[in-house]
């Protein structure tokens, strides 16, 4: 920081010592000629002058007129704290960064290393002019006289004084606001990570055996989600005094952009969007750097999804593998991987509830090594816990395409025999179960969380709707889907007004949920007929407006569609099929990111495809 600057002048340091000497000659001098008035008299008349110039000199030395005091430290210099407690209305609080020490001096490493004082004996005092620096960067001002005394704490005193107005320009005001402190401290705060987690079998490869334990979580947490709202503000806060010390000939456009910038950044999660109108026939989209370009390995990958309050999204695959990756269309960092041993992974999902982040794994239990348990991750302690799966004492069940309410408190699963596992988020219990004609193939919650629609194979076309409100969790009405042999997939609009359910013939049908909620025979406003194999996965964006839907049974089997006109989009997929020689290969799930920003979806050559969607301006 210091490489360039030029040294302190040594001639300053050798002048000071001169004079000291020639005052400490003065003062022996003094002593002798006791009687003599006049002699007296020329002998306070030099010693006046000589600290006046080392007064002077002193001033040299600490301050620059041309530039700030942060200017003159360098590698011989250094400031070090004193105790000077004789003017309390000069206090500073050293704990606010933004703040240097009040009480200095200096240090010379080549030389002097005593406090800078005056060694003279003489006990009168004589008023004098002082100089009082104010820095505006530009000018020097007198303001005040005060007497000179040559006490050694008076004059260190004096020396406070000036350097507190020096760097803070307030006339030694002390700022009203001051820091807060906190109130609580917890010991278990200080342990080290490798206490802490002694029962893992490893550390993460980013954690070293000595970082604090508290540090650890704090890291964990805000690569997680967003900083929280007090933590936005003191940081945008920070950075603009910060770069208030720049120099004036920067462009503070460029500064106020990039604050500008993060603050969108911060907000992006929780601005909504601007409604509008899509275009009809042609959806802007870019594709952007794979999301899982960070860490790539070549396994299927089956699951995928965005968190909702965060820029992070979760990726898996049948081995028992889940990897987090920060979101930003560029990078895409990998966060942290999981690996879930032995396990055969076929559904992962986000849980937020009361503070606590957890990741739910299942599988369809079709290897016997996994069925009657499933798994969960702590993501804020970093801990992998089993959970057992058993009702009435004996029966196991897994968690076959389980979903997980919008309120974060059920957790719903396909069972055998047309059962419906409903259990607790909080605790992995089971509250209730119910039971459908069939088989159950797909589940889905409404927004508001009071309902679970229900449909599967072998029901005689009927899907079934919950109210999960009641203690008994009846099923409030059944009506037939139009023309549906086997249901294979199904979700409910985020504003709750449309309803997809995808078929094994490769057709989409739309209803208006008030009318399926309500009739028996509803009519579908829309099927989609658009792909000729079983619809495997739906999913519609934030605002109701497009629906994305893929088979995993033929490759590049995926389109957008615009719920408004109820029309495909004929430029999506994109550069892919006929003569191309490109292919996305077979897609096994898909998601759009919280305010529809990105969509992504996974394929069975172990990529995870991102996409900007440009009409909208959030993450």
């Amino acid at each position: 920081m210091f490489k360039n600057r030029p040294l302190l002048d040594k001639d300053l340091l050798k002048k000071r010592k001169k004079l000291k000497k020639k005052l400490s000659k003065l003062n022996r001098q003094k002593y002798r000629n006791i009687d003599g008035n006049d002699d007296d008299e020329k002998l306070k008349n030099e010693k006046k002058n000589i600290i006046n110039n080392e007064e002077k000199l002193l001033e040299d030395i600490v301050f620059n007129t041309n530039a700030s005091i942060l200017n003159r430290i360098d590698r011989n210099v250094d400031l070090i704290s004193i105790d000077l407690d004789e003017n309390p209305t000069n206090n500073v609080d050293n704990n606010d960064d933004n703040n240097l020490p009040n009480n200095l001096f200096i240090v010379d490493k080549h030389g002097d290393d005593r406090n800078i004082d005056f060694d003279d004996d003489d006990d009168d005092g004589h008023d004098k002019n002082v100089t009082d620096i104010v820095d505006d960067g530009h000018k020097q001002q007198r303001e005040e006289s005060m007497p000179v005394d040559d006490d050694d704490d008076r004059m260190a005193q004096r020396f406070k004084t000036e350097l507190f107005e020096k760097l803070h320009g307030d006339g030694g005001k002390q700022n009203d606001q001051s820091k807060t402190k906190q109130v609580w401290f917890d010991d278990d705060d200080e342990i080290d990570v490798s206490i802490a987690l002694d029962d893992c079998k490893k550390l993460p490869k980013s954690v070293k055996s000595q970082d604090k334990y508290r540090q650890y979580l704090e890291r964990k947490f805000t690569e997680i989600y967003e900083p929280p709202n007090w933590a936005q503000s003191k940081t945008l806060e920070n950075k603009r005094k910060s770069r208030q010390h720049k120099d004036q000939d920067t462009d503070d456009s460029d500064d106020d952009n990039e604050i500008q910038v993060e603050q969108i950044a911060y907000g992006n999660l929780k601005r909504p969007n601007q409604i509008h109108q899509l275009n009809k026939e042609f959806l802007r989209v870019k594709k952007c750097p794979h999301l899982n370009q960070s860490s790539r390995i070549r396994t299927p990958l089956n699951c995928l999804q965005f968190h909702r309050n965060s820029t992070v999204a979760m990726i898996g695959s049948s081995i028992g593998l889940i990897r987090l990756f920060q979101v930003d269309g560029k990078l895409n960092s990998i966060i942290q991987s999981i690996y879930f041993q032995g396990y055969r992974l076929t559904d992962a999902r986000f849980i937020s509830l009361n503070g606590r982040e957890e990741i739910l794994v299942g599988s369809d239990g079709m290897n016997t090594k996994c069925h009657g348990f499933c798994y969960y991750y702590d993501m804020l302690v970093g801990k992998i816990l089993r959970i057992p799966l058993t009702k009435g004492g004996k029966h196991r069940y897994s968690l076959r395409k389980f979903q997980i309410s919008p309120n974060n408190q059920f957790i719903a699963a396909c069972d055998d025999n047309g059962n419906i596992n409903l259990l607790s988020s909080t605790t992995k219990e089971l509250i209730s179960e119910m039971k459908i004609n069939g088989n159950v193939n797909c589940l889905s919650f409404s927004p508001d969380s009071n309902y679970l629609i229900a449909h599967g194979e072998q029901t005689g076309g009927q899907a079934f709707i919950f109210d999960i409100r009641q203690s008994n969790k009846q099923c409030i009405n059944r009506f037939n889907d139009l023309d549906t042999i086997s249901a294979t997939s199904m979700d409910l609009s985020p504003t709750g007004n449309l309803l997809a359910i995808g078929s094994n013939m490769g057709v989409i049908n739309l209803y208006q949920f008030n009318d399926v909620i309500k009739q028996t025979n509803p009519k579908p406003i829309k099927s989609v007929m658009n792909l000729t194999t079983a619809i495997t996965s739906v999913r519609f964006n934030h605002d109701g407006q497009l629906l994305l839907f893929a088979s995993n049974q033929k490759n590049d089997s995926i389109r957008f569609l615009n719920t408004n006109s109820m029309t495909v989009y004929k430029n999506f997929p994109l550069f892919v099929g006929g003569n191309s020689g490109r292919t996305y290969g077979r897609i096994f799930d898909l998601d759009f990111s919280p305010h529809s920003g990105y969509a992504s979806f996974v394929t069975g050559h172990g990529t995870g495809h991102l996409f900007r969607i440009n009409e909208y301006s959030n993450y």
